[in-house]
């Protein structure tokens, strides 16, 4: 819904020109190299596990300067939130993206991400309707907090997991799966 509104939020509500809006949602691929480059580095710092949940929740939390965004110099709010946004969603994908790839067994390791990235890019339309029917409902700006709200607690449920109280994801070789399927 963030990516479906914010473009819509910056030209019918904030009336800003073409130019500035293509500049602020460029931001968006700033924030996403600098979290490519840094996952690595967060996840040996702070730890594979954590950094997991952190990203989607404490490093997403910038994301709600998105809706407080304004005219004049206030639109920069936009931009940093933008810049963080994409950041942690970034550094989420890859530790998430490396957990997945260590811990499922090579031979189902394409099935699994078909279906993870089916899933993950697959909710895009449905939160563009979703924010569509709502900002039509309740306004843009409204529905965009709800929807960076919502990102920000996205996070949640791997907060709540046993992630929280392990500093790294364990990634011990994976078993081949047995032949047949049958143990």
């Amino acid at each position: 819904m963030v990516e479906t509104l914010g473009p819509v939020f910056l030209i019918r509500t904030l009336h800003l020109r073409p130019a500035l809006v293509g500049l602020l949602l460029a931001l968006g691929a700033v924030g996403g190299v600098a979290g490519g480059v840094a996952a690595r580095y967060l996840a040996r710092k702070v730890g594979s596990a954590r950094i997991s949940w952190i990203s989607m929740t404490m490093l997403s939390l910038p994301g709600l300067l998105i809706p407080l965004a304004g005219h004049g110099w206030w639109v920069l709010l936009f931009g940093f939130g933008w810049i963080s946004w994409t950041f942690a969603s970034t550094v989420a994908g890859v530790s998430l993206t490396t957990y997945r790839q260590a811990a499922c067994p090579p031979d189902m390791l394409g099935r699994v991400s078909a279906a993870a990235r089916w899933i993950t890019w697959g909710t895009l339309p449905l939160g563009g309707v979703v924010g569509g029917a709502l900002a039509t409902a309740l306004g843009v700006q409204t529905t965009l907090w709800i929807a960076v709200a919502g990102g920000c607690c996205a996070g949640l449920w791997l907060f709540f997991s046993p992630l929280r109280g392990m500093r790294d994801i364990p990634l011990g070789k994976p078993e081949p799966a047995p032949v047949g399927g049958k143990p």
